[in-house]
């Protein structure tokens, strides 16, 4: 019989990933969120507005929703979906004055690009995901000065990010509903 168990919740397990990034890289911040670029500015802006916030903002790394799990033949047993369509950004604060080469020297290669590497350490090792034929497939894009968020930031974008989801062996499937 095949075993059906609740998905692991990818939210939850993606910020587990940062959290296991932000310790791998000894980084005194790293934060993590989930949403639509609407949400996302106006966190970015009660953020910037709380002096409490302010200094954490950055660096952060943020998936964008909506985002695909592929239930199908095509999964597999012990797999409970294969999500496609993630966008996972990794944002850092910049200045909208930096030419690209101080962007490169001042953003990207010191602070983007290790959390880069790391991250996605962080997401093959993570019981809940598996690598698809040995790699997470993705497309990478260094952006420029974003100009949909609130903020002067940089990022890279792993574009249409994809891997296994296994099945949740610690949850048990709903079997009534009141």
């Amino acid at each position: 019989m095949e075993q059906n168990n609740p998905e692991y919740i990818l939210e939850e397990v993606l910020d587990e990933v940062v959290l296991a990034t932000k310790a791998a890289m000894g980084i005194p911040v790293l934060r993590f969120d989930y949403g639509t670029v609407m949400e996302l500015n106006t966190k970015l802006k009660d953020w910037n507005e709380s002096s409490t916030d302010r200094a954490t903002i950055y660096p952060l790394v943020w998936a964008q929703e909506p985002f695909t799990i592929v239930r199908d033949a095509s999964v597999g047993q012990g797999f409970y979906g294969r999500a496609e369509g993630l966008n996972i950004f990794i944002i850092a604060a910049s200045d909208k004055n930096y030419t690209a080469q101080q962007r490169m020297a001042n953003v990207f290669k010191p602070i983007i690009l290790p959390i880069y590497r790391a991250f996605q350490k962080q997401l093959v090792i993570h019981t809940a995901l598996s690598e698809i034929a040995g790699k997470i497939p993705h497309r990478f894009t260094n952006r420029y000065i974003i100009s949909e968020f609130n903020d002067d930031v940089d990022c890279s974008v792993m574009v249409n990010t994809q891997f296994m989801i296994y099945d949740n062996p610690n949850c048990s499937p709903f079997t009534n509903f009141i």
